[in-house]
């Protein structure tokens, strides 16, 4: 990981918290997303409470509210696979985002498993690997697909049926981690009839 990258990436983050109403978070979130899970390990690892291999399950994970049956989200569900610990991670740019009823919610959730046995939420979670994914898929897409296939199309060395046939298996894969903007692709960028959320999953 670049410093510089880091570097640059926080300068930008404080500067966009002097502009008023611009919602930070939802920003940089999605470009954070894809360091977390090495930044937390390096970060942590002289903890005696939190070092260990951290790895992300979900981003944006809901938790009901003991009052009715809206939801709140943390920002990044994470799982220390040394400590079988559950991790609630939250990206806070000032004082003022921090939400004291969300935090209640948290620490009823984090009593509940640690109460009730959480061993088989954390069993099924350590298998449900969304964030990986996730990451994983962005990587081929964007350095396999966008870097290397579309300059090999460029070149004559793949078809334009074949880069089609690309772009519609990616946008079906991509397709439960940004459904809005993959429906409009399918759409509107191929010309599709069908709705891209009914198609069938790549094999």
């Amino acid at each position: 990981m670049s410093e510089l990258f880091i570097k640059t990436l926080m300068d930008n983050l404080i500067e966009a918290t002097m502009i008023p109403k611009v919602q930070v978070e939802r920003v940089v979130g999605p470009i954070l997303t894809v360091f977390l899970e090495d930044v937390l390990t390096e970060t942590l690892k002289s903890d005696t409470d939190l070092s260990g291999l951290i790895k992300m399950i979900c981003p944006e994970f809901p938790l009901k509210k003991a009052e009715n049956k809206q939801s709140t989200n943390i920002d990044w569900l994470m799982y220390n696979t040394q400590r079988k610990q559950l991790l609630f991670v939250e990206l806070k740019t000032s004082d003022t985002s921090i939400n004291s009823s969300q935090n209640e919610i948290y620490q009823s959730v984090t009593n509940d498993i640690q109460n009730k046995s959480g061993a088989f939420l954390i069993s099924d979670l350590e298998k449900l690997r969304v964030g990986q994914a996730a990451a994983i898929l962005q990587n081929e897409f964007w350095h396999w697909f966008c870097d290397k296939a579309l300059e090999q199309a460029k070149k004559g060395e793949i078809s334009a049926l074949k880069i089609e046939q690309g772009l519609e298996t990616f946008l079906k894969l991509l397709h439960p981690f940004m459904p809005f903007i993959t429906e409009a692709i399918w759409q509107d960028v191929l010309n599709k009839k069908s709705l891209l959320i009914k198609e069938s999953w790549p094999k």
